[in-house]
């Protein structure tokens, strides 16, 4: 059973603003700030596990079933798109990304995948269950399901993703993984063209989601919904990092801050992290005009 969770744009609220510094009453300066895209500022990936096992263990409770029965995905190898897409939550963009008709792309994709038990006789009806999508009776279904599924088919005209993406990741032959920002987050070898189009961004890029005409058309009251669900510790880092201060800092420190964040995975090297504060804060000093700060 997949599930969206939608998240807010920098368009929609106030950006939070990460301490780093030992005052907790301090604020990071935006002009000298690295900025965490916006379904990584919070740790939605760990919000919509946390809820989904919740939901799991409420079926359980009810199905006398044990909880090897249950298993929640969230950000994982399952084909998770594609399977929101069946289940009726949207329809692939031309970006590779799922977009949903009631948050576009802006939103995280996870799965409860449920016991056979349950939707036998006697256990859950389909009707209990939020199908959220065309069902077997109607005509032209498969019809339906393959244009969903093939990646910008639901855009029609629309190139606003493509224009909209610094890179040129998106293109009339479809997304190209190996020209995308997001791609290189963790990566060494980042060709320099690509490279000098990170600017500010510490990991991930917003600017395709922004563009899509279903984020501008969305209302935030679900996202901001989402939001208030969050645990204190799901809130963290944040969408502005001092440069400054990751540049400095001993990597221990780095590690410790961004520890249970979406930027703390292992496969996101703190190295990696200082060094692109670092390339950040040199960008700076070659742009200012000679002899001024």
């Amino acid at each position: 059973m997949p599930v969206l969770w939608p998240y807010l744009l920098p368009t929609q609220a106030p950006a939070r603003l990460l301490v780093a510094a030992v005052d907790s009453g301090s604020r990071v300066d935006q002009s000298d700030s690295l900025v965490v895209a916006s379904f990584a500022a919070s740790h939605h990936y760990r919000a919509l596990a946390r809820l989904l096992k919740a939901c799991a263990g409420l079926l359980r409770q009810g199905s006398g079933l044990p909880k090897s029965a249950f298993r929640v995905a969230v950000n994982s190898d399952l084909p998770e798109k594609k399977l929101a897409v069946l289940g009726g939550l949207g329809f692939i963009g031309r970006s590779s990304l799922l977009v949903s008709r009631r948050f576009g792309p802006a939103c995280l994709i996870g799965l409860l995948v449920l016991p056979a038990e349950l939707l036998s006789p006697g256990g859950l009806s389909p009707e209990m269950l939020a199908s959220g999508g065309a069902t077997s009776g109607e005509t032209g279904l498969a019809d339906q399901l393959l244009a969903e599924l093939t990646p910008g088919a639901g855009c029609g005209a629309c190139r606003a993703c493509q224009a909209a993406c610094p890179t040129q990741a998106i293109g009339d032959h479809g997304y190209q993984r190996p020209r995308c920002l997001q791609h290189w987050s963790g990566r060494q070898g980042c060709p320099a063209d690509i490279a000098a189009q990170r600017g500010s961004r510490l990991y991930g890029c917003d600017a395709c989601i922004v563009a899509c005409p279903y984020s501008a058309g969305r209302s935030p009251e679900e996202a901001l919904a989402a939001e208030a669900r969050l645990l204190p510790v799901e809130r963290r880092s944040g969408r502005l990092v001092s440069a400054d201060w990751l540049a400095g800092a001993a990597p221990e420190e780095v590690k410790a801050f961004f520890r249970g964040t979406a930027l703390g995975f292992s496969w996101l090297p703190t190295a990696w992290l200082q060094d692109q504060a670092r390339r950040f804060l040199e960008r700076k000093v070659g742009a200012r005009p000679a002899g001024g700060y």
